[in-house]
């Protein structure tokens, strides 16, 4: 079961939702993740550790990214290959200005993209099953 979190800004009232933790697909979307990772579609990084790695474990769920250069958010599957030795994390960059993005990891306050202050607040949290 996942979250759908709302977010409002108290400077400019801009709004945002995000799905945030898994859904009833989850296994079925560690499939669908694994053979993009095989084919390339997330890097050559990733697939030569997950080739180097077989029976690595894929562990995901959606989370909240910033692009800490233009502050613009974006809802993603985190996306964790567990090797016995090492951990790879596959990186996404920014649809805006192509830099790299950084996994939110307390998202009870956010830097608005519209007014670029500290004033994006999480506002309603309901926990649902999506998918």
């Amino acid at each position: 079961m996942g979250t759908v979190s709302l977010y409002k800004c108290e400077e400019c009232g801009l709004e945002k939702q995000f799905t945030l933790g898994v859904g009833m697909l989850y296994f079925s979307v560690v499939e669908e993740v694994k053979d993009k990772i095989s084919s390339g579609f997330y890097g050559e990084d990733a697939q030569k550790f997950l080739n180097d790695n077989p029976n690595a474990d894929i562990d995901l769920s959606n989370e909240i990214f910033v692009c800490e250069k233009c502050k613009c958010y974006t809802n993603e599957y985190r996306i964790l290959l567990l090797g016995v030795n090492e951990t790879f994390e596959i990186k996404y960059k920014c649809r805006k200005c192509s830099a790299e993005m950084k996994y939110v990891e307390s998202p009870d306050l956010l830097i608005c993209p519209k007014c670029k202050k500290e004033t994006l607040k999480l506002v309603d949290d309901e926990y649902i099953l999506w998918d």
